[in-house]
């Protein structure tokens, strides 16, 4: 309780001090008091600390220790079996809101406890003082919506506690449970041939007359290159998005027509949703565009005959590895530091540049771009 206590002062004296190196180094201290996994995070507190004071001996050796440890002197994840389930949260709360990446706090800890009850969702459960929802229970929600049968939009609402819940008492039953499959994925290396890191940065909805611009000039001006998952409606608004992306090296790829969720639609619109986005696509940026070869399910959504459909279209179902969830608007520090916490070689970066307001999205991105490229990170694109 202490340490919750001690991250969320620290998180709030820094909206007013952002600029306080001995606030950014109680962040860091806190995020490896919390959990082990939290290690990524406190690397970067220590990072943005030191940057504001460079000299000062003690971040200095606090940024030498977190660089040379494998795991967090943090307290140590506690089997979950043993513990008693947390009260859920008043059904009226999910009348008024959700849990999302970001997001902490006792309902975050209840759903913790119940996502490590289900072992179909292989969440590792990060202790019983840990209360962020993070990218792993994001990446759980994920699974628990897809055996739900329920919209695989990573946050938590009220039918999918309630899913939840069913699961949590199904899993007490014992039975022989066959292991899900693997997420589908483009293989990529993780380092590029100087041995360099590499993350692949990804757009997803648009283009979008107001925000692919601004997106394309953020990457200009560091010198990045991108892969967009296009919506066939939208490159036939904007033909010239379009075009201006392959023309500054980027890579606009296949996100279905109008964002359909590809598991729930017959093979006829399938092929239609695929087919007419490569058309749009050709007819607004030419052969240069060529090939197109990655297709992004919406919602990350897709099942066996997904991938098979999409096989026989010659398209490789690509999904990523980070998502802040910036479509929820959380805040554009909040975006910048989730990716950057999980910003690793190799990794595939989600964020959207249509579908909504993507100011926040914007701003976070000039930060990711400056503290990858400080990190000795390149941007590759992820299709090609």
């Amino acid at each position: 309780t202490m340490v919750s206590y001690l991250l969320f002062y620290a998180d709030e004296a820094l909206k007013v001090r952002n600029d306080d190196p001995a606030i950014h180094a109680v962040r860091a201290l806190g995020q490896v008091l919390a959990s082990p996994e939290e290690l990524s995070r406190a690397r970067s507190s220590i990072g943005r600390a030191l940057r504001l004071a460079p000299d000062d001996p003690f971040l200095q050796q606090a940024k030498a220790y977190l660089e040379s440890t494998e795991v967090a002197p943090g307290l140590p994840p506690d089997a979950p079996d043993p513990e008693t389930l947390l009260d859920a949260p008043d059904p009226s709360f999910f009348e008024q809101y959700t849990l999302g990446t970001g997001d902490r706090g006792r309902a975050v800890r209840a759903l913790h406890r119940r996502l490590a009850r289900v072992p179909q969702l292989r969440f590792r459960y990060p202790g019983r003082y840990y209360d962020v929802y993070d990218e792993a229970t994001r990446e759980a929600v994920l699974k628990l919506q897809v055996e739900a049968g329920l919209p695989p939009a990573g946050v938590v609402d009220g039918p999918t506690w309630e899913a939840l819940e069913q699961l949590v008492e199904a899993s007490q039953q014992p039975k022989d449970a066959a292991p899900s499959s693997p997420p589908p994925s483009v293989k990529h290396p993780a380092h590029g041939p100087a041995g360099e890191p590499v993350v692949y940065l990804t757009f997803d909805d648009g283009p979008h007359p107001r925000w692919t611009p601004q997106v394309l000039d953020v990457l200009a001006r560091h010198g990045a290159t991108a892969t967009f998952f296009v919506l066939g409606q939208n490159v036939l608004a904007y033909p010239a998005l379009a075009a201006r992306m392959v023309a500054e090296g980027h890579d606009p790829e296949n996100h279905t027509f109008d964002h359909a969720s590809l598991d729930k639609v017959d093979r006829e619109t399938f092929i239609a949703e695929v087919r007419d986005t490569d058309r749009a696509i050709h007819e607004a940026a030419g052969e240069q565009a060529d090939p197109i070869a990655c297709l992004r399910p919406p919602y990350g959504a897709y099942d066996a005959q997904t991938g098979t459909l999409a096989a026989e279209l010659g398209k490789t179902l690509t999904l990523w590895t980070v998502d802040p969830q910036d479509w929820r608007r959380p805040g554009a520090d909040q975006i910048a530091e989730h990716l950057l916490a999980h910003a690793r070689p190799g990794a595939i970066l989600l964020m959207h540049d249509g579908g909504g307001e993507r100011s926040q999205t914007v701003a976070a991105l000039d930060r990711v771009l400056g503290e990858l490229s400080a990190r000795g990170f390149t941007f590759a694109l992820l299709c090609q």
